[in-house]
């Protein structure tokens, strides 16, 4: 098999990798000849933010033999929105970044709840105040930290905040069961949300996720209540979040996505003292992420050579139905009413709501059938595999 890919980040060698595989593996950092390269090559491997509507329109041109688009990346906003070339399958790596992320998230968590920005202000000013700083310490310790966008990313946070005794509940499509925390439905959202100490959002950017966590959510939280988010800036209001912030209605929020990237100089979000920001770094740091790319690759090129499905991060839903996969009547109309406030804002439709996942997970018997099939036959996966609205099985 040939494989293209773009050199992505120093120390990424899928040649090197692959060795063993005897694959035949070109390299380019120059658009255009990746785009030549992808072309005669049986799988491109590259980040997201290089997949451009330039590269789209080369590749979706005929006489392609691409056949798996690999993202290094966990999102694939730009799969759904260039498309993908007719009989080309696309997976994403939200494994490769989920223990660090799910790390991130905890750290803003708990520098919300203990309060450490203030306390940095603090020292700044040598000002000591226990007295009045006390009263308002949170703790992970008993609470409730619900993750909405139950997948790869996180079950690594479900893990990591119960040994601070904390009691993690995700909130996926469909209710089911997991080792690591129990996993409610979105038809339980409504009454969910009043009961959460803490909100993670790790949801996925799409039309149907956008402002998916505003007025009709933050309302619902207490008002001690925080938000993190480590999925996508366009899933939360943030003309919402700010006077949900600004009046005192939540907490503290924890950002490290924002709507547009860098967060604009004039977004008021800058000026709240009760929010942390970080620039879209919660997937950095860790020493692992070079050794599980490496993994990923390998793994989705042995099934493509064997004609399996992708082992890991296995995605479909990201592609334009007409282009490459045909969905069922049932799913294409499945829809949920999360709310019942009687506002537009409260349908939302998740017939091809995906996520940053690498889960697999599958959907339950009851709910409509959600399955895709590869264009040229080589794998049939579920919609659950998606990170926002799917729980892993």
């Amino acid at each position: 098999m040939q494989i293209a890919f773009h050199p992505s980040f120093p120390g990424f060698d899928p040649a090197g990798a692959c060795a063993d595989l005897g694959f035949s593996f070109r390299s380019s950092a120059d658009p255009l000849e990746l785009a030549a390269l992808a072309r005669e090559s049986d799988a491109l491997i590259l980040l997201g933010p290089r997949y451009t509507p330039e590269l789209a329109k080369k590749l979706a041109e005929p006489g392609h033999r691409l056949r798996l688009l690999q993202f290094l990346s966990a999102g694939y906003e730009n799969a759904e929105s260039f498309g993908v070339p007719q009989g080309t399958a696309v997976s994403n790596g939200s494994s490769i970044w989920a223990p660090a992320v799910a790390e991130h998230a905890v750290a803003l968590m708990l520098g919300l709840l203990r309060r450490l920005p203030e306390l940095e202000r603090n020292r700044t000013s040598s000002t000591w105040d226990r007295e009045g700083l006390a009263p308002r310490l949170g703790s992970l310790d008993g609470a409730r930290v619900g993750i909405l966008g139950y997948g790869t990313i996180g079950r690594e946070i479900a893990q990591r905040v119960r040994p601070f005794g904390a009691e993690p509940i995700g909130i996926a499509r469909t209710a089911k069961a997991d080792e690591f925390a129990p996993v409610a439905g979105l038809a339980e959202l409504q009454t969910l949300i009043p009961t959460l100490d803490v909100l993670i959002n790790g949801l996925p950017s799409t039309a149907t996720t956008r402002h998916l966590v505003g007025e009709d959510v933050l309302g619902r939280l207490k008002p001690r209540a925080i938000l993190v988010n480590v999925g996508r800036g366009s899933t939360t209001d943030e003309a919402a979040l700010y006077e949900a912030l600004a009046d005192g209605r939540i907490a503290g929020a924890g950002l490290d996505v924002s709507d547009v990237e860098p967060l604009a100089l004039e977004s008021p979000l800058w000026s709240l003292a009760n929010v942390i920001i970080s620039p879209h770094c919660a997937g950095y740091g860790s020493v692992g992420i070079i050794r599980r790319a490496h993994e990923l690759c390998r793994a989705n090129l042995t099934a493509l050579r064997d004609g399996a499905p992708c082992k890991v991060g296995w995605r479909s839903g990201y592609c334009k139905k007409n282009e490459l996969f045909t969905r069922s009547a049932e799913n294409h109309q499945f829809s949920l009413n999360l709310f019942n406030s009687g506002t537009s804002r409260s349908q939302k439709s998740f017939a091809s709501l995906g996520g940053n996942d690498a889960s697999g997970g599958a959907g339950q018997e009851t709910e409509p059938e959600a399955r895709f099939q590869n264009a040229n036959g080589l794998a049939q996966c579920q919609l659950g595999c998606s990170e926002a609205l799917c729980a892993p099985s």
